[in-house]
């Protein structure tokens, strides 16, 4: 028992210095990062802050993937997708309120995060009491993580040092 609370306290652990080194990115940070010319969107690390699971109906039972995971359920064949949380991805400003976010290379291997209150979260459609997004040009239903938000480092809400002038003042000679 001892040896299960102590293996408890360990993730516990990791997962509060691997947040604490983390915040959400919101308009406040993306400004910030654009005012400064060292920065911009593209070169900074993007991470999801929980696991998204895509799901679509496969085409055909032997269709070719080369990536993902194919699960069968009462005889139809599903292809799957996984992003876990913390999943590292880049991104490609689109307009002032979305950003393409970009997990793998591929012209059509993207999803889009959109501007909230809270910070930039998975852009999802709903239908049928389902949510789906885009990814890879096809239309995949979102089984966990329709709520996933954009975090980066805490050290890319702060200013750069170069930005800052300190005005020394004038004196009468």
């Amino acid at each position: 028992m001892n040896k299960h609370i102590l293996k408890v306290a360990i993730v516990l652990l990791f997962v509060s210095l691997l947040s604490s080194c983390r915040t959400y990115f919101n308009q406040g940070a993306r400004e910030v990062i654009q005012s400064d010319d060292a920065k911009n969107i593209e070169k900074i690390q993007f991470y999801v802050d929980r696991t998204i699971l895509l799901e679509i109906q496969s085409r055909l039972v032997s269709e070719n993937i080369s990536e993902g995971m194919l699960k069968t359920r009462n005889g139809i064949t599903y292809y799957q997708i996984k992003i876990k949380g913390n999943t590292k991805c880049l991104a490609e400003d689109i307009d002032p309120k979305v950003l393409k976010i970009r997990f793998d290379k591929g012209e059509e291997d993207y999803l889009n995060f959109k501007e909230t209150i809270n910070g930039y979260q998975l852009v999802t459609t709903q239908e049928s009491n389902h949510h789906y997004v885009t990814f890879k040009g096809r239309k995949f239903k979102v089984i966990e993580g329709q709520d996933a938000m954009l975090m980066i480092k805490k050290k890319h809400r702060q200013r750069s040092k170069k930005m800052i002038h300190k005005m020394n003042g004038l004196s009468i000679t």
